[in-house]
C-alpha cells in the first residue's frame, strides 16, 4: 500500500504493535513490525492485539497498571492514552509512523515519517492549492477503490465524508454503495443530510439508526478494545461498521480532513481566548477566578476564567480534555487522586509540552498535536476496532501521506473562515455538490447519551453506576462523586454524559479484567 511506501522493504509488516522486552529475550526471536504514519489499520498498537500474543506460551503473564502509575491512568482524562503508555503492565505501544524490531537482544524503535520534518509550504494562489488538492484527493481515492471485493463508503453528510463520496462515486459510474447512522433525536441526528448527498450523487445508500439498546454493544466493544476507551462516538462506529459489512468488505471514509485542513470547533475557540487574553489585565482573571459561590453559572465563571487565565500551550490542553480540574476532584479518589496531585499537570503538562514542540502558527501546532495524538491514538482505533471487528476493512484518503503533507503546508487564512472552516474543502466539494448541501454549520458527530442518560429506560445505568461494586471497590473513584455526577445530570444542571459513558466503560472494563 502507498501509506507504507517508504518503510524499508526488509522490514515484515506484522500486526503486532505492542511489545514485551522480556518475552523477546525468552523467546530468543529477530522480527519486526511497523505502524501506518496516522496509525490507521494494518499497523497496529492497539493493546487488543497483543493480548493474543500476552496469551501465548512464550509470553509472560501481564497485568493491568497500578493507579499509583500516574502517567497511564492521568492520560484518560482524553479518550485514550497515547503511546507508549498502555494500560497492561509490561506492554507498551507503538507510536504511529515508527517500525520496531525486536531480537533477542531486545527492542529498539526507529521513526520513519513525522509530518512536521515532511511539510513544504504551499507555493501558489488559493485556486492553485484547490486544483492541486483535487488531483492528489482523486489519486488518493481511486488508489483505495482498488478491490476484489464489495466495497463502499461511510456517508455522514459531512464536508469530508462527502467529498470523498463525490469522488469516488464519478470513478464507480453509478455502482457506489454508501452508509450512514442516524438517531430518532432531532439535534443529533445528520442522517438527512447524508441520504440528500447519496441521492445528488446517485449512490445505493442505506441508513441505519442507532438506538438506547445499542448500549448492550458496550461489552463487546471494551472486550475488543482492551484498555478503557473513552470516545463514546465508538459505539455509534461499532454498529455501523457492523450493518455495513453485511453488504460490503472495504469502506472509504473521511477521517483526516478536520486534523488536516483545520475543521474543528476547538481551533477557533483556543485562537479567540488567545486574542481575547491578550485584551483582559491580570487582575480581572485574579478577580474573576476567586468570585464565591456554588452556583452553576459562578462555576461556569470560575472555569472560564481560569482557562483564560492560562498560558497557550496549557489553554489549548485544556480544551482538549475530558475531566475538568473540578471534575476530578470530585470523582476521584485514593491513588488515583493522589496520582493526579503528585503528576503535577499531568495530561494537561503533556498535551502543552507537545504543543510547545511545535513550530510555526498556533493553528499549525494544534493541528500538528492532533495528528499524533486525538488522531492516531483515538480516531483511528475507533474506527479500526470497530470494522476489524467485523471483518469490515476501512481506508481513508484524506489520511494519504501527500494529502496530509500538502494540507499542514497551507497558509492558516485559507484555512479558517467566518464561515464554518475548511474553505478550500468547500471550494472543491462546490465542483460536486450545489452549496445548499453542504453550507452549514458543523455538526460534531455524537451519540444521544446527554438524552438517554437524562430520562426513560436508560436512565436505569446512572443507577447501575452509583450501585456498581466494581467502581466502588477499586478504591480509586468517590461514590459520592458518581453520586453527584448523575443527580447534576438528571436535573439539568449540567452534562455530565461524557463522564458517565467514561464510567460505564471503566466498570465494564473492570468486571472483564
Amino acid at each position: 500500500m502507498r501509506g507504507c511506501s517508504s518503510i524499508p522493504r526488509r522490514i515484515p509488516k506484522c500486526c503486532c504493535g505492542c511489545t514485551n522486552d522480556t518475552a523477546a529475550r525468552r523467546c530468543a526471536i529477530s522480527a519486526a513490525c511497523s505502524r501506518s504514519r496516522c496509525g490507521t489499520g494494518g499497523g497496529a498498537s492497539w493493546c487488543w492485539r497483543a493480548i493474543g500474543w500476552a496469551r501465548s506460551p512464550c509470553s509472560t503473564r501481564w497485568k493491568r497498571t497500578s493507579a499509583t502509575s500516574p502517567r497511564p491512568w492521568g492520560r484518560y482524562e482524553i479518550p485514550t492514552p497515547g503511546p507508549p503508555q498502555s494500560i497492561w503492565d509490561g506492554i507498551s505501544k507503538l507510536p504511529a509512523g515508527t517500525v520496531l524490531r525486536v531480537s533477542s537482544s531486545g527492542a529498539r524503535s526507529l521513526r520513519y515519517w513525522a509530518l512536521e520534518g515532511a511539510v513544504q509550504p504551499f507555493a501558489g494562489r488559493f485556486a492553485d492549492a484547490v486544483d492541486r488538492l483535487e488531483d492528489l484527493l482523486t489519486t488518493a481515492v481511486t488508489l483505495r477503490l482498488r478491490s476484489d471485493v464489495p466495497l463502499g463508503l461511510f456517508l455522514s453528510g459531512g464536508i469530508d465524508s462527502s467529498l470523498v463520496a463525490a469522488i469516488a462515486a464519478r470513478h464507480c459510474q453509478g455502482e457506489a454503495s454508501t452508509f450512514s447512522i442516524g438517531f430518532a433525536e432531532a439535534a443529533f441526528d445528520e442522517s438527512g443530510y447524508a441520504e440528500r448527498v447519496a441521492q445528488h450523487l446517485g449512490t445505493r445508500h442505506r441508513t441505519f439508526t442507532g438506538r438506547p439498546v445499542m448500549l448492550d454493544i458496550l461489552p463487546a466493544l471494551v472486550r475488543h478494545c482492551a484498555e478503557p476507551f473513552g470516545d463514546s462516538a465508538a459505539l455509534a462506529v461499532w454498529l455501523l461498521a457492523r450493518e455495513t459489512r453485511k453488504h460490503v468488505t472495504v469502506v472509504l471514509t473521511g477521517d483526516g480532513g478536520d486534523e488536516g485542513f483545520g475543521g474543528y470547533d476547538w481551533y477557533r475557540t483556543a485562537l479567540r481566548l488567545k486574542r481575547l487574553r491578550s485584551a483582559v489585565p491580570k487582575g480581572v482573571l485574579r478577580l474573576g477566578a476567586t468570585v464565591p459561590g456554588r452556583r452553576p453559572w459562578v462555576k461556569r465563571v470560575r472555569r472560564a476564567v481560569g482557562t483564560l487565565a492560562l498560558d497557550e500551550p496549557e489553554r489549548f490542553a485544556a480544551l482538549r480534555m475530558f475531566v475538568r480540574d473540578d471534575e476530578a476532584q470530585t470523582l476521584y479518589a485514593g491513588d488515583l487522586l493522589r496520582a493526579r496531585r503528585d503528576s503535577g499537570d499531568g495530561v494537561r503538562g503533556w498535551l502543552a509540552q507537545l504543543y510547545r514542540s511545535g513550530t510555526g502558527s498556533a493553528l499549525r501546532r494544534m493541528r500538528l498535536v492532533d495528528v499524533s495524538t486525538y488522531l492516531a491514538d483515538c480516531l483511528m482505533p475507533k474506527v479500526d476496532v470497530a470494522t476489524m471487528a467485523h471483518s469490515l476493512e476501512a481506508r481513508a484518503p484524506l489520511l494519504d501521506h501527500e494529502v496530509l503533507e500538502f494540507a499542514l503546508g497551507l497558509p492558516d487564512h485559507w484555512l479558517l473562515d467566518g464561515n464554518g472552516g475548511k474553505p478550500l474543502l468547500k471550494r472543491l466539494l462546490a465542483r460536486f455538490l450545489p452549496a445548499d448541501l453542504f453550507r452549514r454549520p458543523k455538526h460534531a458527530f455524537s451519540v444521544p447519551f446527554q438524552v438517554w442518560f437524562a430520562g426513560g429506560p436508560t436512565s436505569a445505568w446512572g443507577d447501575q453506576l452509583v450501585e456498581s461494586e466494581g467502581l466502588r471497590d477499586c478504591g480509586w473513584l468517590n461514590p459520592a462523586g458518581i453520586r453527584t455526577l448523575v443527580r447534576e445530570h438528571r436535573d439539568g444542571l449540567r452534562d455530565h454524559s461524557q463522564g458517565l459513558y467514561n464510567l460505564l466503560v471503566l466498570r465494564e472494563w473492570l468486571n472483564q479484567h
